[in-house]
């Protein structure tokens, strides 16, 4: 049995010489949502390329907790997924998430942005991580303070994957399958976006690579970035900082090694000095 950084089981068993996975949800309410958008997913397609959800095979109820059951998918994701080789994965790529992150705009709503959910997402980290952390906290409180919370900022509302970073990005075979939906603090094609870049702008899974690899990474950074990604910050900026700067911030209590830690601390400079 693994347990996530959420804290949900995942237990791989085999049944009749096929593998499959068994994920029980920590929290019930999270599950319900995770589970909607998963089964909800609608399959997309480009050329010889797709895009689905792993499909969900049964429903469990264990111990007052939600579970699922899905095939087990021996696929390449994160800096395997980036380091595979493969000519055509990174163009077809950018091509089905531009299509994704489309598809979602266009069935958003456009809301003004309430900053109590990251004013109270952010005072829940700084209660439980260490105060070498709560400047960085300090400066994202203040950030929605002054440009979220006293002023009419929109954004596109509408449900997204929630935790789109290529390592839930399974490819096998001409096909993507994307795991771990999750709920979101905003509900938003700027939350999916941003946790996109923080894999093709800041490198997040391919952090522990060696330097020999960088140009082979950057590569295909440049070559799976969606061209839509820059025109919907280019009408949403004040917002897309705001989800950038909490989905920095709540990897902070996540952190266990030194070289992510001094990684998460580069970039979060790097991000307070360009608002």
């Amino acid at each position: 049995m693994k347990h996530g950084y959420s804290g949900d089981q995942l237990q791989v068993f085999k049944k009749a010489n096929i593998f499959y996975i068994r994920k029980i949800y920590k929290n019930k309410a999270r599950a319900q949502i995770s589970i909607f958008k998963q089964s909800s997913f609608t399959r997309i397609t480009s050329g010889n390329y797709q895009m689905t959800a792993v499909p969900i095979l049964g429903y469990l109820n264990i111990d007052d907790k939600i579970g699922i059951e899905m095939p087990y998918i021996s696929g390449e994701a994160g800096s395997d997924l980036m380091l595979s080789g493969y000519i055509d994965v990174p163009k077809s790529l950018k091509e089905l998430l531009g299509m994704y992150l489309s598809s979602i705009l266009d069935k958003s709503d456009i809301k003004t942005m309430d900053a109590k959910p990251g004013l109270k997402k952010i005072e829940h980290i700084k209660s439980t991580t260490p105060l070498v952390w709560h400047k960085y906290l300090d400066k994202g409180k203040e950030f929605f303070i002054k440009e979220i919370n006293k002023k009419d900022v929109p954004y596109p509302s509408g449900v997204c994957h929630g935790d789109l970073t290529l390592s839930n990005i399974l490819y096998k075979n001409g096909c993507f399958y994307l795991i771990d939906f999750i709920p979101s603090t905003y509900e938003s094609v700027l939350s999916d976006i941003v946790k996109l870049e923080q894999d093709l702008t800041f490198g997040w899974s391919s952090r522990n690579c060696a330097r020999e690899v960088a140009c082979d990474l950057a590569l295909f950074s440049r070559s799976a970035t969606p061209e839509v990604i820059n025109l919907i910050k280019s009408h949403n900026r004040m917002a897309f900082d705001a989800i950038e700067i909490l989905n920095w911030l709540r990897i902070i209590p996540y952190i266990i090694d030194e070289k992510t830690e001094k990684f998460v601390t580069k970039t979060l400079d790097q991000i307070f000095s360009s608002k």
